[in-house]
């Protein structure tokens, strides 16, 4: 009879039991000696972490990473606080503006144009992170435009 219903590695720390209890790796534990019994027993160490939490923490990863190239591809902007869907309005706004007909400054039309540049580079950023997302590609394997 094992002695824990559930037990998962947390790698070199030890094992945690029931969902609660976290055992270190000391011999002098008594409920690390009944971990080494169940194992013995056929009980089965699950990993830290289950492929849906991992694969959760790569898209929290992929979705922050995504944040921050946008705010990197803004000159002189502080959206630290913007969320991806009011940055997305930001950038439609700037196309609705720069395709509105009236007539314009060459200040204003080279603002327009820096704005709508910023806007395509938002937009393929945007579409990076999302197929990163799609395909679970590890952060260091992203190329970013």
């Amino acid at each position: 009879m094992n002695n824990f219903t559930s037990i998962k590695s947390k790698g070199l720390g030890g094992y945690l039991c029931n969902g609660n209890l976290r055992v270190p790796k000391t011999e002098e534990n008594a409920h690390y000696r009944m971990v080494l019994e169940d194992i013995a027993n056929g009980a089965i160490v699950e990993p830290e972490f289950a492929t849906a939490e991992l694969n959760a923490q790569l898209i929290q990863s992929i979705k922050a990473e995504t944040k921050a190239q946008i705010i990197a591809a803004i000159p002189n902007a502080n959206l630290s606080n913007y969320r991806e869907k009011e940055l997305t309005l930001l950038m439609r706004s700037t196309r609705l503006l720069s395709n509105a007909a009236g007539s314009r400054t060459v200040q204003q039309k080279a603002s327009l144009t820096a704005m709508e540049s910023i806007a395509d580079k938002i937009d393929l950023i945007l579409s990076t992170g999302d197929e990163a997302e799609a395909n679970l590609t590890p952060l260091a394997d992203i190329v970013w435009p």
